[in-house]
């Protein structure tokens, strides 16, 4: 997924009423609902690397 999309992705979760983060992760909650629509987490994007490196 681009990094950018995902980011928004992330910034809306970051807004629900009891957003958490967990690892690479966050979770979005709006306790006034039961939705798996609303409830979800997603991957926080990855920082980026100049081009040319690998990952530790």
């Amino acid at each position: 997924m681009r990094t950018d999309v995902q980011s928004l992705a992330v910034a809306h979760l970051l807004r629900r009423p009891a957003a958490h983060r967990a690892g690479p992760f966050v979770a979005g909650f709006d306790p006034a609902t039961t939705s798996p629509y609303v409830n979800y987490a997603t991957p926080s994007p990855a920082p980026s690397r100049p081009p040319g490196t690998r990952p530790n």
